[in-house]
């Protein structure tokens, strides 16, 4: 295994207690989720609706922010600063490259708007879309090497793309449909649509890929060394996207 930088030793309290904050974050989403709070929900008090606004307009950025620092963090601890840092650079150049493309000519994943929902604009992208594919893959990536450790790297960067298209299907409804991260065809429909079939065959696709590129050094007998909070954070992602979902659902 790597030894620790200097840098990554005197970040990793920082490091905890993001992770930390993650996992209390995750349960105040899923509970705003769930019960659907949103400004219409806000006390009479002009000064504590105003905390309570603010709070809801930071939750789905920050909570996204939160996932991404904390895979990233573990992965660096185990693979390096320098590998983890190539590797980010590669899933957000390819993702901003993918939504980009796809709000200006809707290829490849189909006519897609995105909203403001997910933090501050980068041009048509917020920046919170690299950053939750870039916890999705990342966290894929751990789940696949801790479920298939004599696996080959294809076999890892494919079993990451499955992983990864299941969290695109899990997470579609609420992302669209509750949390208006993106609205489909909007500007033909006037209405919620679906997801069209190629935006997931997109992200099978470029999971896998982005997976295929990601070779690291560790030997199959260091897995064991490697931390858990990525397959956490990825677990409860999908968790909380699951329990929104069966709110939905259920109301």
């Amino acid at each position: 295994m790597r030894r620790s930088s200097f840098l990554a030793r005197a970040l990793e309290p920082l490091a905890g207690t993001l992770w930390i904050f993650f996992l209390i974050w995750s349960g105040l989403v899923a509970m705003v989720w769930c019960m659907r709070l949103d400004a219409r929900a806000l006390p009479a008090n002009p000064d504590l609706a105003r905390a309570l606004a603010w709070l809801l307009h930071i939750l789905d950025p920050a909570w996204i922010t939160l996932a991404a620092i904390s895979i990233y963090s573990a992965i660096a601890e185990a693979e390096g600063l320098a590998t983890v840092r190539r590797w980010s650079l590669i899933v957000i150049g390819g993702v901003v490259a993918i939504t980009w493309s796809s709000v200006r000519t809707g290829y490849p994943l189909g006519t897609i708007h995105f909203t403001e929902h997910l933090g501050v604009m980068l041009g048509p992208v917020p920046f919170g879309i690299p950053l939750l594919w870039l916890a999705i893959i990342l966290g894929a990536r751990e789940c696949a090497l801790r479920l298939l450790p004599s696996a080959s790297h294809n076999q890892i960067a494919l079993a990451t793309g499955v992983l990864s298209l299941a969290t695109a299907f899990n997470l579609e409804a609420t992302a669209c449909h509750l949390r208006w991260w993106w609205i489909w065809d909007a500007a033909t429909t006037h209405a919620l649509s679906s997801a069209p079939l190629r935006n997931y065959a997109t992200w099978l696709l470029a999971s896998a890929v982005f997976a295929w590129f990601m070779r690291e050094k560790s030997v199959a007998g260091e897995l064991s060394r490697r931390s858990w909070n990525p397959i956490i954070a990825f677990v409860v992602m999908n968790a909380v996207f699951l329990l929104a979902h069966a709110a939905r659902l259920a109301g």
